[in-house]
């Protein structure tokens, strides 16, 4: 049943109706708020698992740095290592096995860490004469052993570097 009060007004059924309307809006501040709590709940577990992610990144590349430098450095105490317990001592003969040193470096100057690397020493072959850009071109009477040195370095968490240090050369007994 519908009253008209005049053809300028709304009929008072839809005045009625529209009070019920708003009177069931009542908990929709409730779920607004809780939709919009769920949603920066989502945006804050994104952002702590993607700081957590960055952390983590960049402490794989400072270790993988800092054993990159540790085999650096065992390369360059290979080069000056002239004692009894260098590797010049324990170099393979001919046609050996390849012999694998693991050898203790001086402690770090800033850290004062001390780093253990392996190197792993294989004879390749005899050269006659001394090698090119030695200073020696015009020494033929010896012979030199060539062989290929791969440094292994290990830093915090397992992080591991190798390396081929290229080729030694150990004057020795004329080539057969």
């Amino acid at each position: 049943m519908t009253y008209t009060i005049n053809s300028e007004h709304e009929s008072v059924s839809a005045l009625l109706y529209s009070k019920a309307i708003t009177a069931n809006e009542r908990g929709a501040a409730l779920i607004v708020v809780l939709v919009m709590l769920l949603l920066l709940t989502i945006l804050g577990s994104t952002l702590l698992t993607t700081s957590t992610t960055d952390l983590k990144i960049a402490g794989n590349y400072r270790n993988n740095q800092k054993a990159f430098y540790i085999n650096d450095y065992a390369f360059e105490f290979l080069k000056s290592d002239y004692g009894p317990t260098s590797v010049y001592y324990l170099l393979p003969q001919p046609d050996s096995p390849p012999v694998t040193i693991t050898k203790e470096l001086p402690p770090d100057p800033v850290t004062g860490e001390v780093n253990e690397v392996k190197y792993e020493v294989t004879n390749v072959g005899c050269l006659a004469g001394a090698p090119a850009g030695s200073g020696n071109d015009s020494d033929t009477s010896n012979a030199y052993n060539i062989y290929a040195v791969e440094i292994t370095a290990s830093g915090p968490n397992n992080a591991t570097v190798s390396s081929l240090a290229g080729n030694l050369f150990q004057r020795g007994k004329p080539c057969d």
